[in-house]
């Protein structure tokens, strides 16, 4: 057995860093020791054990050296430069490829040769920090006691990393309970909405279908009342029955209208071609009527002003698409009741579409605005049914499309309808 190796300063004392003699962190810590001699393994234990490090393991033979650090997991390493089977290097950069990316384990290489160039070499094959022999016991502590703090700090910082990704994962676990409770609180509400659309819907119904049948009850009755009693004339016949097919007009467009505004949206079914500047056209042809003769009949008149320019032909529902057009120049008449300017352009812009319905009318209130989409809001009494519009919106969505509104009171309305420009083929 050999001597153990004398310490330099073997009966001098040793200082202790403030980490040694305060943190019992620091004391519990686990070094590996590798050399080749067992004296130079002997002097690093008894210097270990002067500063009241117990936790440590020491090898000579450097094969059992790898699995040594595998099994014990150490917090520092001292390792002998000239072992008796292997060079320093390789032992070094065996051990700094066994320490996973991130993690840090210091490796501290007693070395005898203290050139620049062994120093160097030492350092480049991955050793954190370097002893020059002969062995000082003050050097060795201070050297490991600098090692060790940064190797208890690496441990803090893993320690606090691992409780923020506990506390992320915990607040990602809560946001996430959280976003569900959401949605479904979100799906209540839009169930609630749409319970009350329905009832809006309902009551909208029920309301014009009752003074349909009010008045056709009610001119029914002294229909029969006079028939009764042979009061009946050709002049109030003749208004009475006026009277019933007017209001049975009145209900069968009610009921046309619905069956338009729930189909507003089925377009899967009738995709095609579609030239948005003919639909214009065809849709001034078809409400002629409306902003021509009628509007002529009641005292006003209504001049159209037409600007097409050439614009991309998209996928689409012809049919679907002229209906919401006509609907926004009916709409522009009956805003014009005192005549005006009825003007539709289409053009691109952005890549989309834009088809622009306006006219020189008595315009909307931002609260029309805001409300003008809704499903039996209307602003014309018993004349309509609130429902062109709403049919008119579901049509534009349903072709990825949207609306804007551009109004003022007393100065008129302008519907643009953004409709997106198809990807080229």
């Amino acid at each position: 057995m050999s001597k153990p190796e004398p310490i330099a300063g073997e009966n001098s004392l040793i200082v202790v860093p403030d980490i040694l003699s305060g943190s019992d962190s620091f004391l519990r810590a686990k070094i590996l020791i590798v050399a080749q001699e067992r004296s130079t393994v002997q002097l690093l234990e008894r210097i270990l054990q002067r500063v009241r490090i117990q936790n440590f393991r020491s090898t000579t033979d450097s094969p059992a050296a790898l699995s040594l650090f595998r099994e014990f997991w150490p917090d520092l390493v001292l390792i002998d430069w000239m072992m008796a089977d292997v060079n320093g290097r390789p032992m070094v950069e065996q051990l700094r490829a066994m320490i996973p990316d991130g993690a840090f384990v210091p490796i501290v290489v007693l070395l005898w040769d203290a050139t620049s160039e062994a120093r160097q070499l030492a350092l480049a094959s991955g050793a954190n920090e370097l002893i020059s022999k002969p062995i000082d016991a003050c050097e060795v502590v201070l050297r490991i006691a600098n090692m060790a703090r940064v190797r208890l700090a690496y441990l803090r910082l893993e320690e606090q990393k691992r409780a923020l990704q506990g506390t992320v994962l915990q607040r990602t676990l809560d946001l996430n309970r959280a976003l569900e409770a959401l949605r479904a609180s979100e799906e209540s509400v839009a169930q609630s909405e749409r319970l009350s659309a329905v009832g809006t819907m309902v009551s909208g119904i029920a309301h014009d279908f009752n003074n349909a049948l009010t008045l056709i009850m009610g001119s029914g009755e002294i229909l029969l009342t006079d028939a009764e009693h042979e009061h009946l004339t050709k002049e109030n016949t003749i208004q009475m029955l006026k009277d019933i097919l007017t209001a049975a007009r009145g209900a069968a467009e009610l009921v046309s209208d619905l069956r338009k505004f729930s189909k507003a949206g089925d377009t899967a079914d009738a995709q095609q071609p579609v030239d948005l500047n003919s639909l214009v056209k065809r849709a001034i042809a078809l409400s002629k009527t409306k902003w021509d003769s009628q509007a002529f009949g009641e005292g006003s008149q209504i001049r159209v002003a037409v600007d097409l320019q050439e614009i991309p032909v998209i996928q689409g529902n012809a049919v679907r698409l002229r209906d919401a057009i006509t609907n926004l120049i009916f709409n522009a008449v009956d805003a014009m009741p005192n005549g005006g300017t009825l003007t539709l352009r289409t053009r691109t812009k952005d890549q989309v579409i834009l088809v622009e319905v306006a006219d020189t009318g008595i315009g909307m209130t931002e609260e029309v605005r805001r409300s003008c989409f809704d499903p039996f809001f209307t602003t014309k009494g018993q004349k309509g049914t609130g429902l062109g519009l709403a049919m008119v919106y579901g049509i534009v969505r349903h072709h990825s499309g949207t609306i804007d509104i551009a109004t003022e009171p007393g100065k008129g309305t302008t519907f643009i309808l953004k409709l997106p420009i198809p990807p080229a083929a």
